[in-house]
């Protein structure tokens, strides 16, 4: 697990006087990392979904010994959608599950 430390300091009088203290200003920082971290964590479920229900998109084709067909539809979505990684990888298992 990593760490974020976010040492103490103090703002220039000019911000200080209007309530913009170190305090707060590290109290904000803070905040947007959590926003960040949040975003990043719901974003990271999304994709690692969205990769899942790729990877079985026609897999039930595959299984009824219908993979020329599937992978064929993997081949027109790549036409599509050339650098979804995603859609490439569940190619790939497709392909290794007709062997």
């Amino acid at each position: 697990m990593h760490s974020v430390v976010i040492d103490a300091f103090e703002t220039p009088a000019a911000l200080a006087a209007r309530g913009v203290t170190g305090t707060a200003v590290t109290s904000g920082i803070l905040d947007e990392l959590m926003r960040l971290q949040q975003a990043t964590r719901t974003a990271t479920a999304s994709l690692t979904r969205e990769k899942r229900s790729l990877a079985n998109a026609w897999s039930n084709d595959v299984k009824q010994g219908h993979a020329t067909a599937a992978l064929a539809k993997y081949d027109e979505a790549l036409q599509y959608a050339p650098h979804w990684s995603a859609l490439q990888q569940a190619r790939v298992a497709a392909a290794g599950r007709r062997s």
